[in-house]
Parts: C-alpha cells; sequence; structure tokens
C-alpha cells in the first residue's frame, strides 16, 4: 500500500518571517496564508515558534472581564 499523496512543506525565509512578525496581529489567518501559500494551520505552528500568540478570543474576553470585577 502507497501514500499517492505528495507532501509539500513550507520553507521560511527571513522575509517570510517578517512578513508572518509585521502582520500576524493584524491580518486574518487565511489571508496570511494565501499570500504566505501555506494553509492556515502551518501559519499558526511557524508563528508559535516565533513567539507569536493570538490567544482564544473567548478566555480574553472572559479573563478580561474577571479582572475588571475584581
Amino acid at each position: 500500500m502507497t501514500n499517492d499523496k505528495e507532501v509539500h512543506y513550507k520553507r521560511w525565509t527571513v522575509e517570510d518571517d517578517n512578513f508572518l512578525m509585521e502582520r500576524y496581529y493584524s491580518e486574518r489567518l487565511i489571508d496570511l496564508a494565501r499570500q504566505l501559500g501555506c494553509s492556515r494551520s502551518t501559519i499558526t505552528h511557524h508563528a508559535r515558534r516565533l513567539g507569536l500568540w493570538k490567544g482564544d478570543r473567548k478566555s480574553t474576553r472572559l479573563n478580561s472581564s474577571h479582572a475588571k470585577s475584581s
């Protein structure tokens, strides 16, 4: 049994890293993925490797409202 699917990996350049770091918090993942030619999960994974984290909006709201009521 063979796998006929080819696996393609994104080779990240310094320019790609800089592009992602500049736009990660201001643009949607799908837009970044299209511009960089990869998937949204690839963007998220690489962003985390670069120390970028968008977080979960729901938990962010909960934490913000909790901090205000304290």
